[in-house]
């Protein structure tokens, strides 16, 4: 149940419009061909009924900045109307392009040390993987800016990536300084603590998480997952996975709950939530072989027997356990 970190987020910090509802997205891009186009006032309205909607969509509000900025003359028409199409490529995923228009306007304004021109160039470096000329500008942002949480948000992300998990943690705590904490900046240090064997400090950052969130799931699903797999507390993780599987349910959850009810020997609700799992995914391995072991205990051995077969022919995640479960079929080949 290893988690990978890029799929651990839920993040809140995207830039170039990658989440959100279709109908969102189209307001986006109407806005932005209007601020292209140099209508900046209309552009302005509709950016601002758009972050009315989503005040974390980072790219709406520097798209705003950017606006004023060019009223104030700071920047002229031009610079802004190219850095719109670099927004405009990036809402396409095209991260090469924009990044070369930022470049360009990066260049075109040497005089002009702004903020929301290297983090809008260090996103981008960012999502397409280029990790270094990212943490370059984004320590560029955070030098001209030293309270600009996010880009020790992304920059952090990139630590955590690329496994430098003590310096992600750093540039999280620098954000709960700044902000006070956010559920996304609480859910990234607690994995990143996770894999600094700091478990406790996990648990309390998803326990902001339900704090701050209390109607989310994920919270609970993570402070479950670390009690459940990590601290053995099987109690306590059940009563979390109750939470987020009334909230939402998912496998995943299902299934740690699964897991810890296996381990406290309550066979029947094991049972019944690997049950729930293998109704989505008949061939998950680990649900196969456990709903086996269960019937096994239960004195079921016909039921076992066929579960045990089955799980030969899971996806095998765990190769050791085919030994088990080949000892296991003979073993009840003859009691049947």
């Amino acid at each position: 149940m290893k988690k990978a970190f890029n799929k651990v987020l839920t993040s809140t910090l995207y830039f170039f419009g990658i989440s959100g509802s279709e109908n969102y997205q189209i307001q986006q891009r109407e806005a932005l061909n209007l601020a292209i186009d140099g209508h900046f006032k209309k552009a302005k309205s509709r950016f601002v009924k758009l972050f009315e909607i989503n005040i974390f969509h980072d790219m709406i509000g520097d798209c705003i900045t950017v606006i004023d900025q060019v009223q104030d003359k700071k920047i002229s028409k031009e610079l802004a109307q190219r850095l719109f199409e670099g927004y405009l490529l990036g809402c396409d995923n095209n991260w090469k392009k924009a990044i070369d228009i930022f470049n360009e306007v990066i260049k075109s304004s040497v005089d002009i040390q702004s903020v929301f021109l290297y983090y809008s160039r260090g996103y981008a470096f960012y999502l397409d993987q280029n990790y270094e000329a990212a943490i370059a500008d984004l320590g560029k942002v955070i030098e001209l800016d030293d309270r600009y949480y996010r880009a020790y948000s992304i920059r952090g992300h990139i630590y955590a990536e690329q496994q430098r998990f003590d310096d992600a943690i750093a540039d999280f705590n620098r954000i709960e300084k700044i902000t006070g904490g956010t559920a996304d900046m609480f859910l990234s240090r607690g994995y990143c603590y996770e894999q600094v064997k700091q478990y406790q400090q996990a648990v309390k950052d998803y326990t902001e998480i339900i704090r701050l969130e209390p109607e989310s799931e994920v919270g609970y699903s993570y402070r479950g997952a670390v009690n459940c797999t990590i601290l053995k507390e099987y109690e306590k993780a059940i009563k979390d996975l109750n939470q987020a599987i009334a909230i939402k349910s998912n496998c995943k959850d299902y299934t740690l709950r699964a897991t810890a009810l296996f381990n406290l020997e309550k066979w029947e609700e094991s049972s019944a939530d690997f049950d729930q799992v293998l109704d989505i995914y008949p061939n998950d391995a680990y649900a196969t072989y456990h709903q086996a072991e269960i019937y096994e205990k239960q004195g079921k051995s016909k039921e076992a027997l066929a579960m045990y077969k089955r799980c030969l022919a899971a996806d095998h995640e765990v190769k050791e356990n085919v030994i088990f479960v080949k000892e296991a079929i003979k073993r009840l080949e003859r009691v049947n």
